[in-house]
């Protein structure tokens, strides 16, 4: 009978990772994820006044066109 993998002993990493002081790791990146986040919804801000503009105009344009 063989032992699948689960079976194999952990292997334990000595390792011990340092920082330095000062920002914590993935500020940066959560610093440019937030501007990013900012930009989407901006651009989403803007179609939405857009298609909003769009739209009453086009119903206004269809009133006049149905009232003669």
């Amino acid at each position: 009978m063989q032992l699948g993998p689960a079976a194999q002993p952990v292997l334990r990493v000595q390792q011990v990772e340092v920082h330095p002081v000062g920002q914590p790791e993935g500020v940066d990146h959560f610093d440019s994820a937030l501007t990013n986040l900012r930009d989407v919804y901006n651009g989403v801000i803007q179609v939405s006044l857009i298609s909003k503009g769009t739209g009453a105009v086009s119903s206004s344009l269809n009133k006049l066109l149905s009232a003669g």
